[in-house]
């Protein structure tokens, strides 16, 4: 648009055709898309999470970042993987870590409350018990 190009998006994919994706802001190469690809992939296989925005350069938004995401072919390769905020890419296993890691949690602070409130109990029943002697 600044420079007097009423359709940059179809000029760019009319000028790099294959060579990339063209986005509102600029043209990506598939080069660097392959690079997303495979630091993404490494995070998936090892369970882990990434932000893509930080692989990309600064004047990519987030919008065209989830343009960039879909066309990552590790994330076609593995259904459990799950795109938060947009570029924030979370492998099915670390989700499952983590949902483990709250249950347990939620489990023993469940069991802690649960002592609590049977020693309060028993507390209460026995200071009952010795109003009524």
């Amino acid at each position: 648009e600044r420079m007097l190009i009423n359709n940059p998006k179809a000029f760019l994919s009319k000028e790099f055709g294959s060579q990339g994706v063209a986005l509102k802001s600029c043209f990506v190469a598939n080069t660097l898309i392959s690079q997303v690809d495979a630091q993404v992939e490494d995070a998936v296989k090892s369970s882990l999470w990434v932000d893509v925005m930080g692989m990309l350069p600064p004047f990519i938004g987030e919008e065209e970042t989830g343009l960039i995401i879909q066309k990552l072919e590790c994330l076609a390769k593995d259904k459990a993987t799950r795109i938060l905020c947009e570029s924030v890419v979370v492998s099915g296993g670390w989700l499952e870590k983590a949902v483990s890691y709250i249950e347990k949690r939620a489990n023993d602070d469940a069991d802690r409350l649960s002592q609590a409130l049977k020693a309060e109990m028993h507390e209460a029943s026995e200071a009952a018990e010795e109003e009524w002697d």
